[in-house]
């Protein structure tokens, strides 16, 4: 529902899709969050009374090339079970037996922006897992991918959890954007958020870690 009326929104491929970290390309980094998926060029539609109304290119969120294919939209289309498929990705059965899971639903609709409505959704545009917030809001009724209160135009990615975050908090929060010795990091990273009329906004802070004494190192923007 925006402002009262019923609308369907749907993501739609445009042209051919290819397998993306499908169920025999084997468990890699590169892959989390995106398997067993498909990819090609997508878009968002938007319609009221089955006639479109708006349209946002989903493609050009996703920032960097992926194995050398070049900029593609991926998202997941069977859910993975970790211990379940290690023990079986080696049978030739495997893909097939991936294939008979429920699809993974990718829009899940609530008020990530605090205003009142529950007309945005996250994708994850790549692997860390990061990334964006899509849809409409007061300030800007167009479909588009939110932006921080003080630079709208540009997506702001945030992970999964940060964005559940802000949509859950009823105040300023700060999460943890990076831990100590996460992949060897010698810093920690937190994230100051808040919101407004404007968008979504903070300051990131990095502290270094022990032996050296965890002190704060920098403040920077979001």
């Amino acid at each position: 529902m925006v402002d009262g009326v019923a609308e369907t929104w749907q993501l739609r491929w445009v042209g051919k899709t290819r397998p993306v970290c499908a169920a025999n390309d084997g468990f890699t980094c590169p892959c989390a969050g995106f398997a067993y998926g498909e990819g090609g060029d997508l878009i968002l539609v938007r319609l009221r009374k089955q006639v479109e109304i708006d349209r946002l290119q989903i493609t050009r969120l996703f920032d960097e090339p992926f194995r050398g294919e070049g900029r593609i939209a991926i998202v997941p289309r069977w859910p993975e079970d970790v211990k379940s498929d290690l023990e079986n990705e080696g049978d030739k059965n495997f893909p097939a037996l991936v294939a008979k899971r429920p699809v993974v639903h990718l829009m899940s609709v609530a008020d990530y922006d605090h205003d009142g409505r529950a007309t945005e959704f996250y994708l994850q545009v790549s692997t860390e897992p990061c990334g964006k917030s899509v849809g409409v809001s007061r300030g800007n009724s167009r479909l588009h991918a939110f932006g921080k209160a003080s630079n709208p135009s540009k997506p702001l990615r945030l992970h999964r959890e940060e964005w559940e975050a802000i949509r859950d908090a009823s105040g300023p929060i700060e999460v943890t954007d990076w831990l100590c010795g996460d992949h060897g990091s010698e810093s920690e990273v937190t994230l100051r958020l808040r919101w407004g009329a404007g968008g979504v906004d903070g300051t990131r802070h990095t502290c270094t870690c022990p032996p050296n004494a965890r002190r704060l190192a920098k403040v920077g923007p979001l």
